[in-house]
């Protein structure tokens, strides 16, 4: 999808670290390097995406995660943040959408080892006091109060056009790369995506004009288009589907979102467990439901493990689960590890070991968040895969499973 208009090379453009020597790529049994001399440096391990050769973005939501657990090794000496992140994206296949809040030439000085492009995400965000969060298939890195209600957002405008007539309703819902070549013009883009569906925006002129560079946005339904446009200047929209209008409105101060869950055979339970498990949220028992208001993220924690999602799927003494055989099938997002922990120890009487005082050296800490995706995985497989973005590691001792600091990568 392109605006319809001449695409022109823009009067200026950001200054970039320019590679002072050539693009390389050596291939080795199980490692691919990928180096551009002078100014970024990257050492894709097994399983990153690219090895092929072949340039395609994640189209979807799950292939975007998949390509988050690759690992890589590598530096930003000298860089930009638009240049440093427009490459680590290119690199990874995934589709970026940094806001245009962000000035590009910010600098960024970053060193990585075998560190998954999840994590690098996340300190670049860091590094700048901006986050990341996946948006569908697409990488969103702007400004941290945008990224902590993107997901809500757009979670209430579906429900919005998902009560719009079923032509209309299907146009909205309907998921479409968005291209548009430098200079791509805000309010052209904007016009370009309502007229996909036959809609007219009444105040147009509440989008400021704005240039940017070319835009590159993986599969996306259109409402969430729209929203992931909006939200850059601080707007949301009203939709008429009757008028078939779009009505530019200010964000909201407060944006969640409310959902109803079975309370099951044990309320009181499923009310604690939900509370711990969202502790932002407003958690309350609602007859034979429980009802959630917060944020998006909230609601993936706790309908991730509602009923049941760490399944003992081994017959084993409850008294005292065995870590080497008892498997474990269990989907969570944005958790806190140390929150994590303490479920899976409290809850499920898990024997589990944290060595503070290593990770507390190392300047790490337990409350950053992760997440979790396996199925008939034992502990120490889900404490890895949980740990490992954070810089840390899960390993097994007996009965055991110690979380401990990685090792750094040999140099």
């Amino acid at each position: 999808m392109r605006p319809k208009q001449r695409a022109e090379k823009p009067a200026t453009r950001p200054r970039r670290c320019a590679p002072q020597g050539s693009f390389r790529a050596v291939f080795r049994s199980w490692s691919i390097l990928v180096a551009a001399v002078g100014c970024s440096c990257f050492a894709a391990t097994a399983g990153a995406q690219g090895a092929t050769g072949a340039a395609s973005l994640a189209q979807t939501a799950a292939e975007l995660q998949a390509r988050l657990q690759a690992r890589m090794s590598g530096s930003w000496t000298g860089s930009q943040i638009r240049s440093a992140a427009s490459g680590l994206a290119k690199n990874a296949e995934v589709a970026l959408c940094l806001d245009r809040r962000v000035d590009p030439e910010s600098p960024l000085e970053l060193s990585f080892a075998d560190t998954s492009v999840a994590e690098i995400w996340r300190r670049i965000a860091e590094s700048h006091e901006l986050a990341v969060v996946s948006f569908g298939p697409v990488i969103y890195l702007g400004p941290k109060s945008t990224a902590r209600d993107l997901k809500t957002l757009a979670a209430l405008r579906r429900d919005d056009a998902s009560r719009a007539a079923p032509a209309l309703k299907a146009k909205l819902s309907e998921s479409r790369p968005t291209t548009c070549e430098a200079p791509c013009e805000s309010r052209a883009l904007w016009t370009s995506l309502a007229t996909e569906a036959g809609l007219r925006t009444t105040n147009l002129e509440r989008m400021p004009f704005d240039v940017w560079p070319a835009v590159d946005w993986a599969p996306l339904p259109l409402v969430d288009r729209l929203t992931l446009l909006a939200v850059q200047f601080d707007l949301t929209f009203k939709l008429d589907a009757t008028a078939r209008t779009l009505t530019f409105e200010p964000l909201p101060s407060s944006i969640l979102i409310e959902r109803s869950y079975p309370a099951g055979l044990k309320p009181q339970e499923t009310l604690a467990r939900f509370r711990a498990l969202a502790p932002l949220a407003t958690v309350r028992l609602a007859g034979a439901k429980i009802a959630v208001v917060g944020k998006v993220e909230d609601h993936e924690l706790v309908s991730g493990t509602g009923s049941s999602a760490v399944a003992n799927t081994a017959a084993t003494s409850p008294a005292v689960p065995a870590a080497a055989k008892q498997l474990f099938t269990l989907r969570v997002k944005d958790v806190p590890l140390d929150e994590l922990i303490r479920v899976l120890q409290e809850k499920h009487k898990l024997k589990i070991r944290v060595d503070e005082a290593a990770i507390k050296a190392a300047g790490l800490t337990l409350d950053r968040r992760t997440e979790v995706d396996v199925a008939k995985a034992t502990l120490e497989e889900l404490l890895e895969q949980a740990a490992a973005p954070l810089g840390l590691t899960a390993r097994r001792d007996g009965e055991t499973v110690e979380i401990g600091v990685r090792a750094a990568a040999p140099k």
